[in-house]
């Protein structure tokens, strides 16, 4: 009966070992496997954090040209605004020439 108990007691430690090597093998190939995905989730993370990072770049420097036209367009604007009150004073003072030599030429 003791040689029972103590092949038991071999048997059962036998079988905790072997329960014990496949759950580590198991526990280490799903480690593994959440690695695998841990690391293809970082380069995804990368990825598009560069498209991203490159989509930002595009869009400031079409903002940046939107602005530069924007001031060439006022420039522009202010530029014709001072040329068209030249003008007006130019007309005014013809006029008031035109005026003046209508009054001699009358009397």
């Amino acid at each position: 009966r003791k040689q029972r108990v103590e092949a038991d007691l071999q048997n059962t430690r036998t079988e905790l070992m072997r329960v014990k090597q496949r759950s580590s093998a198991e526990y280490e190939a799903r480690v593994s496997q959440l690695n695998e995905q841990l690391s293809e989730l970082e380069q995804q993370m990368t990825s598009e954090h560069t498209e991203i990072a490159t989509k930002l770049r595009e869009v400031q420097q079409q903002l940046d040209q939107a602005v530069q036209e924007k001031e060439i367009a006022e420039d522009t604007s202010s530029q014709l605004h001072s040329r068209l009150k030249e003008s007006n004073s130019k007309v005014q003072r013809l006029e008031m020439k035109l005026k003046r030599l209508e009054e001699r030429a009358a009397h």
